[in-house]
């Protein structure tokens, strides 16, 4: 899995090379994605979009969800915590998670 950052420049030579090594099998991952048309590029070329649930509020993640996953791309909710929300983010739509909430590293 490629994985390209949100402070990445979404330039023309950026999408030929995702398209690239997508061609190869390679899974090519947005994070902290926020949507925009500057990125739609990339997003049509991503199998997985990471969001930061900390600060993209709730609209926003619906937003996403319901543009992204008829596409067939996956989301995964991103730095959650053990909070009350936690448990309600599978209801939200999103098909994976990370953070604290499952394991804190000792």
């Amino acid at each position: 899995m490629i994985e390209i950052l949100e402070s990445v420049e979404p330039t023309s030579d950026l999408i030929s090379l995702c398209r690239a090594i997508r061609k190869k099998g390679y899974t090519i991952a947005l994070d902290d994605f926020v949507s925009s048309p500057q990125f739609e590029p990339l997003a049509d070329l991503a199998q997985l979009i990471k969001v930061d649930v900390r600060v993209t509020d709730k609209p926003e993640q619906k937003h996403l969800l319901e543009k992204y996953q008829p596409r067939g791309i996956a989301l995964l909710a991103e730095k959650v915590k053990p909070t009350r929300n936690s448990s309600g983010r599978r209801a939200t739509g999103y098909d994976y998670f990370q953070g604290y909430f499952f394991a804190r590293p000792a």
